[in-house]
């Protein structure tokens, strides 16, 4: 699954190098969720929980995680904005698109009110476990340092 997102890119990346699709771009993070899931597991079991790469598995799981919330707030508010620009454009019988940038600002409002009055459960579950997960990882960091400590200058 990933390789083939991977090679299916990479054909498109000859036309343009950095563009992937925003469902590519989710698909990719939901597969790297999941193997730095497994990887965290693998690691908690063999290693322990103090063990600095179980620490830096756990960051990384929680950093995928958190990546994934944001981008799909950030395409549900990009869906609200757009579909504000509509409800305006026909409510206040807009006729260009230079017309229609002066109501941009507003529609970016009304999504932003309505995109925060909401958000399913689902989504702050993923959000806290993001969370618990890069907090638990620098807890567990700063706890069990390893390494040479350097003291103040």
């Amino acid at each position: 699954e990933l390789d083939e997102l991977r090679d299916g890119n990479a054909t498109a990346a000859s036309a343009n190098p950095t563009k992937m699709s925003a469902m590519e771009r989710m698909q990719l993070n939901e597969s790297a969720i999941e193997y730095f899931d497994e990887s965290h597991r693998i690691r908690l079991s063999e290693l322990g929980p103090d063990h600095p790469h179980t620490i830096a598995s756990r960051s990384q799981l929680g950093s995928a995680m958190a990546a994934a919330v944001v981008a799909e707030r950030k395409g549900r508010i990009g869906g609200l904005v757009e579909a504000e620009l509509r409800r305006l454009k026909r409510s206040k019988d807009v006729g260009d698109a230079k017309e229609m940038e002066t109501h941009v600002p507003e529609a970016i409002a009304r999504a932003a009110a309505k995109s925060t009055s909401g958000g399913s459960k689902l989504t702050r579950r993923r959000w806290e476990a993001a969370e618990e997960h890069l907090r638990g990882a620098l807890e567990t960091a700063v706890e069990n340092p390893r390494g040479e400590s350097v003291g103040p200058l």
